[in-house]
């Protein structure tokens, strides 16, 4: 008796599709540094990438190594926030309204993320060429 044929078996399979490196080393073949300063951190940094619609394959920057750009990105945004928070702080004082103020918030949340990531990959890279030596 002949076997049923299975048009599964026909497909091609899919091609893998070229992402970022599997959790795990890096794409040099080291592996990512973790310590406790990064621990504290890490859930401010994940928050921060998933607002920025980054989100690292794996789902968390414990396991994926930060990019120059994303930590360009980060130092470039932080410095943003803030003169725009002393921007409208300045013409605050100088009586163009209240309302102005209520942007501070939001503003500091911004600096304080943004800030994290920096922070956080900065650590990374630290830790990454000190177990290269």
């Amino acid at each position: 008796m002949r076997k049923p044929v299975c048009w599964r078996s026909r497909v091609a399979a899919p091609t893998p599709r070229l992402v970022d490196p599997p959790a795990g080393p890096d794409r040099a073949g080291r592996e990512i540094p973790f310590d406790r300063t990064q621990q504290r951190l890490l859930p401010i940094a994940d928050i921060v990438m998933v607002a920025m619609v980054s989100r690292p394959p794996s789902g968390t920057l414990r396991t994926t190594k930060v990019t120059t750009a994303t930590n360009v990105l980060a130092v470039a945004a932080v410095l943003g926030v803030v003169a725009l928070a002393i921007v409208l702080a300045v013409r605050t004082a100088q009586g163009h309204g209240a309302v102005w103020l209520a942007l501070e918030v939001p503003l500091a949340i911004a600096a304080v993320g943004f800030g994290d990531l920096a922070a956080y990959g900065l650590r990374q890279g630290m830790l990454m060429r000190a177990a290269a030596r």
